[in-house]
């Protein structure tokens, strides 16, 4: 019974992956992902605001949890975690570090809208300070940081030019 009441309340809490704008920390109820207002909240948010591309994955941990209540019961493997840490080549910056290349960490836990980037796609990035890691200009996305890949002119109109770090 225990297991199935966890299971409930870790579903909810956790919407299923690739949630995308889905996600009901992105945008209040009623309004929109790419309304002025959402992108101004998300930009005094962020730690840092970035725009680049993936040069470097590396995967850091993986976790698998097993969930039994007895242990004559086969664990059933319920969590799993991984922990990636991105490398990208910073093109365009409007806060934090200015640097030409900045780490982000994602702790993704499957059941929640992880952020995974792909290599050499280019990203614009509203992150956090990683409070888990130990650089100082070490940063951490998860589910509900506004990420945009490809086009994404209304948040440029709000954040104006930014710096250019590609020289």
């Amino acid at each position: 019974m225990f297991e199935i009441i966890f299971l409930a309340v870790m579903t909810a809490a956790f919407p299923s992956a690739d949630c995308g704008e889905r996600c009901p920390c992105i945008a209040p109820p009623g309004g929109s992902y790419l309304s002025p207002a959402a992108i101004a909240q998300a930009r005094r948010d962020a730690y840092a605001i970035f725009r680049g591309h993936v040069v470097r994955i590396d995967t850091l941990a993986q976790d698998t949890s097993d969930l039994a209540s007895d242990p004559t019961q086969v664990p059933r493997q319920f969590i799993r975690t991984t922990v990636i840490r991105y490398t990208f080549a910073v093109e365009r910056s409007w806060k934090g570090p200015q640097e030409r290349q900045l780490v982000v960490t994602n702790y993704d836990v499957d059941t929640s809208c992880g952020r995974h980037y792909k290599n050499g796609v280019s990203y614009l990035i509203y992150a956090d300070k990683d409070r888990q890691g130990t650089e100082p200009h070490n940063l951490s996305t998860y589910s509900c940081s506004r990420v945009r890949s490809g086009e994404a002119e209304e948040d440029f109109k709000v954040l104006g030019a930014g710096r250019d770090l590609k020289h």
